[in-house]
């Protein structure tokens, strides 16, 4: 494959994963290197914009092995689609990673090649020949002497792809992981010690909990050697979770933002298609909201934005979802995955009732924060629609929920709006 041009940044980076061999210095490329490839990942994430990750350089592994690279590479492109990633290693090209790497190259790597590749001023670069190592791996380094016969069913790119995926079972593929590689089995991770046989689990400072694979009395040696691997995973986790919150998540109220609404909305759709099942959409907004905010401030305003997502957290369903959209401004998806929310009704009746007694709790809310004087309650105006019937996209059931919505309001506000006819429901 050729490798695509790009407009490059005057402060470039290189990556280099594992044993990947790339000679040379070029002042306009910074080069890191990390030992695997969730390191790779991680610095990707993590990597400032007026500094960005443009090429990765990887080693080639030995043919049994290719799988493995080809989900690492997968992993790579769905963090950053533009990347040129290069393979090395003795015997290439393999046929197998022509249509998933850019270019394949058979030794060392000089970095000036890459900087003409990012720069498009070159198709291939001229490898020097491969110098025989004389470095013996070393005997502390667990992780990198671990033979490739002895690769287990739960491979890195296994755990990536769980963590990209947000699944819910990754510490327990992470332990499985580490039984299957430490010979250790079965392997626990408990918070917190009290026990001599435990070997704590840490991380620049954050202790994750301690190991614990057998009742003898001492800490076992090999898992201590694997403690910090296991932490670097649970940091990864730790570091990949904060981020996704902090894309998906509104900072005030802790409800989805419009980006992690599209997300979940779009998901909900697709499940509800393959289901045969309908799925609503209730946009809202506080009736006023701005004369809160004149009287009692902002801080009065954010209050009360917290307390209608804390209401409406206590009156959804798990397979639901809340998400703040703007100011004072709503949505919420009743994707209605599990049974009927009451005996006997029918989507989207059931939600009828529930949009009418969280309309009735917001009116009846209390705010002690904002002393004694303040006042109680407020109202809400807002729109239905539901999939398939108004809708089979996102986007189009929110534009409805919302037209829906401003018909309350022009019918005099504290009402909602429910179904094609537009008929009036009012508190």
């Amino acid at each position: 494959m050729s490798p695509v041009s790009h407009q490059r940044s005057a402060r470039r980076r290189l990556l280099c994963v594992g044993t990947a061999d790339v000679q040379g210095d070029d002042p306009s490329i910074g080069r890191l290197t990390v030992d695997t490839i969730f390191a790779a990942l991680g610095e990707l994430t993590t990597c400032p914009a007026r500094e960005p990750i443009e090429a990765v350089v990887i080693a080639a592994p030995s043919t049994h092995r290719v799988p493995d690279m080809l989900r690492s590479v997968e992993a790579l492109r769905r963090l950053e689609p533009g990347l040129l990633i290069i393979a090395t290693a003795p015997g290439l090209p393999l046929a197998v990673l022509d249509d998933h790497v850019d270019l394949q190259v058979a030794g060392p790597l000089p970095i000036e090649a890459v900087a003409q590749l990012l720069d498009g001023t070159q198709e291939e670069p001229k490898a020097t020949p491969p110098a025989p190592s004389t470095t013996p791996i070393p005997e502390t380094d667990i992780v990198s002497a671990v033979p490739a016969e002895a690769v287990a069913r739960i491979t890195d790119t296994t755990l990536i792809a769980s963590l990209l995926q947000s699944t819910a079972d990754f510490q327990g593929l992470l332990l499985q992981a580490l039984a299957e590689r430490s010979g250790q089995s079965p392997v626990r991770l408990e918070p917190g010690a009290g026990r001599a046989d435990a070997t704590v689990v840490h991380y620049e400072g954050v202790t994750y909990g301690h190991l614990v694979a057998t009742e003898g009395a001492d800490p076992n040696p090999r898992l201590q050697a694997w403690a910090r691997w296991t932490a670097q995973w649970l940091r990864l986790e730790e570091h990949l979770t904060r981020l996704r919150n902090e894309a998906l998540c509104d900072d005030l109220t802790g409800a989805l933002n419009r980006r992690g609404l599209k997300r979940f909305l779009d998901s909900s759709i697709d499940k509800a298609r393959r289901a045969r099942r309908e799925i609503s959409v209730l946009v809202f907004d506080i009736d006023d909201f701005k004369s809160w905010n004149d009287r009692w401030g902002h801080e009065a305003g954010d209050v009360i934005l917290r307390h209608v997502v804390q209401l409406l957290a206590s009156v959804i369903r798990d397979g639901d979802a809340v998400a703040r959209t703007g100011g004072d401004e709503f949505a919420v998806v009743f994707a209605d995955r599990m049974p009927p929310r009451t005996p006997g009704s029918t989507h989207p009746d059931s939600i009828d009732g529930i949009a009418h007694r969280f309309q009735n709790q917001i009116a009846g809310m209390k705010f002690p924060e904002l002393g004694l004087s303040a006042p109680g309650g407020a109202t809400i105006s807002g729109g239905l629609a539901t999939f398939p019937w108004d809708g089979d996209e996102g986007s189009t059931l929110l534009r409805i929920a919302d037209e829906r919505a401003l018909e309350s309001k022009r019918r005099g506000k504290n009402c909602l709006t429910f179904g094609p006819d537009a008929v009036e429901s009012k508190s």
